[in-house]
Order: C-alpha cells, then structure tokens, then sequence
C-alpha cells in the first residue's frame, strides 16, 4: 500500500497542471507543486487557508464558482468551468477548474479531487479574436450603410450634373470617370458584405433550379455597353442544387471578369452537365470565353484575395474570392483550365461544380 501511494505522489506531484484532494469539509488534503508555478502560491499556503482558491478568485467570477460548488454538491458529479484568478503578484490569469466528487467502497464521501489547467494563452487568443470579429463586424457594417450611403449621394448628383446640357467632352469623361469610381467602390462594399456573411456562417441554403438561374444571368449580360458580347446557353433537363440567392454572385462575377477582360467581340459559352465524385452527384457548369487565357502559373492563386488577372483592366480582385467562398460555403468546387487544352491563350475556362438536390 505505501509503495502504491508513494508512485501515485510521485506523479501527482510531477503533473504539470495543479492537481488537488478536498475533505469533505472543504480543506486540501492534498495539492500539487503546480499551485505556486500557476498562482505564486505554495501548497502549504493552500493547506494553510481553505479559502485561499476562493480569496484570489476575481471578484466577478466568484459568484460563478459558488454556484459550480452547489451545483457540484448537489449532483454529486463532475462538472468544470472557466475561472480568472488573481496571482501573489497580481496578475490576472485564466484557468479551466474540473473537479468530480470521490467515494470509498462503501459509498462514503471522502471529498473531491480535480485540477486547474493555465489557459491564459488559449483565453486571451480567443478573446483577442472576439474582440477582432466585433470589429470587423463593426467595420463591414460601418462601410454597408454609411459609406456606401455616401457613395449613392454622390453619384446621383454626379448623374444629375452629367445630364446638365453644354458641357465639353472632356468634362463628361471626367463625371463619367468618378462616376465609375463610386459604384466600383459600392461594388466593392458589397463584396466585402457577402463575404462576412460567408464567414459568419449566415449563408443557409435552399432548393434552387440552377437552369433558371443560368437563364437569367445571360439575359442580363447580353447587352454590355461598349462590348461586343455573345453569350450561348441552351437550357437543358432541370438541374435543382442547394445554394441561396447569393448564386447569381458566382456567375455573374466569372462573366463580368470574361467581358472586361476581352480585348475585342467576346464569345461565352456556357454549358451544363452533371458529375460524380466521391460517390457525390454535382450539377457542372463551364463557362468558356475567347479572351486572352489565364497562364498557369496565375491559375492556381486565381481565386486568392486581391489576386488579379493579366490584362490592363481595372478590378480589386475581391471577385472570384468570392465565387470560391460562395462555391465552397455551398459544399462544391469550382476550378479554371484552359479552353484549348495546352494553350492557354486561347481562352479560359471555368468550372463549378455544386451539390444537387438528390432525386
């Protein structure tokens, strides 16, 4: 029986986390050297003052813990909780308290045992990311409303100005070029609104008929001022995916980027089909277009924020981060080849792939 107990001390005493025995009165039977490596305090301190634990708690946690012993007394059983403590020296720590209540053969209780764990580190990592998300959320927010209220503002007097009669060439191209400033950077916001939707996971989905939705969007692209634009898509079988309203982003932002990208008359072809992979069923869309092709090398960071695209066109490369976001929020994959197999100026090629509704 000793030998048992000296191995059990042993590697209770050598246990990184401060592991502790209470009487059925409260007292410390038995605390570990980790006590004074986690609060300053020495295990006689502890033995010393049975309330020292309840002493350094901090003040608003107190209330916490009091209610975690009734409960712990109560049930009879293991419970835990996060706490802060006050050290010796006066520093504020965190701590993950687990204790179970303890019992001999004949059912008689001999008190509780458990350990605190130092979780400073993780807690103040955690809080330092709430902290960064409030703000972030508070930032998206401040940009969606009154930024992009201000944006409106200006560009309906911008607008009201341009229709005013006698200005020169120049100073319309002039309006005409701030004009293409303010609703690129409301387009911007808007961006940036979907993606911390993504994030937060407020992205639900729906059954949607992906045919329509394809209908839809060429309809509004065919008539692109200043572009020469053909777009080519012949409905076929209904295809339903599960997505939301947020689907017409993913092919609206790989067609707009096929437009302005174009050095000339651009062709768009978009066809539909299905696929199988891992034994998933996936309605398939590939969108084709004849400009001037994306090399290798930028196909792979493609989809990455702020990554832009070869040619002269302006853009802030948000776009198709956000159509991988989306693609991939709905459970599906999207990827760029080329047109031409092995000749990428021929044109580029995007595919996405989304989970169907299954039949």
């Amino acid at each position: 029986m000793r030998e048992s107990e000296k191995k059990y001390r042993t590697v209770a005493d050598n246990t990184y986390d401060w592991s502790f025995w209470l009487d059925p009165n409260g007292d410390f039977i038995y605390t570990s050297p980790s006590c004074e490596r986690i609060t300053g305090y020495r295990p006689e301190e502890f033995k010393k003052d049975p309330d020292l634990l309840s002493k350094i708690l901090h003040p608003d946690d107190k209330e916490a813990f009091k209610k975690h012993v009734y409960e712990h007394e109560k049930k009879a059983g293991p419970g835990d909780l996060e706490l802060r403590l006050v050290t010796k020296t006066g520093i504020i720590i965190w701590i993950h308290h687990m204790c179970q209540p303890v019992f001999d053969e004949q059912k008689h209780f001999l008190g509780s045992i458990g350990s605190n764990r130092d979780i400073t580190t993780r807690k103040s990592a955690e809080l330092a990311l709430q902290e960064a998300k409030r703000l972030a959320e508070m930032y998206v927010e401040l940009m969606g409303h009154d930024i992009n209220n201000k944006n409106q503002v200006g560009i309906g007097y911008l607008e009201l100005v341009l229709n005013e009669p006698g200005l020169s060439e120049d100073v319309k191209r002039s309006i005409e070029k701030a004009l293409g400033a303010l609703h690129d950077s409301s387009g911007i916001i808007n961006n940036v609104e979907k993606l911390q939707r993504i994030s937060s996971g407020k992205v639900k989905v729906e059954k949607i008929d992906l045919g329509q939705k394809l209908v839809d969007i060429r309809a509004r692209y065919l008539e692109s001022p200043g572009k020469a634009v053909t777009i080519n898509y012949t409905p076929e079988k209904e295809c339903f995916v599960w997505a939301n309203e947020l689907l017409t982003d993913i092919f609206s932002n790989i067609i707009e980027n096929a437009i302005k990208h174009s050095r000339g008359p651009v062709t768009i072809d978009i066809k539909r089909g299905e696929m199988i992979r891992d034994g998933k069923y996936y309605c398939k869309v590939t969108i084709d277009d004849n400009g001037p092709g994306i090399p290798d090398e930028l196909k792979e960071r493609l989809f990455a924020r702020f990554q832009r695209g070869v040619t002269r066109a302006k853009g802030k490369g948000l776009g198709l981060y956000l159509v991988k976001s989306l693609v991939e929020s709905y459970g599906g994959m999207v990827w760029v080849e080329d047109r031409v197999r092995g000749d990428h100026t021929g044109g580029a090629r995007f595919v996405v792939a989304l989970p169907a509704v299954e039949k």
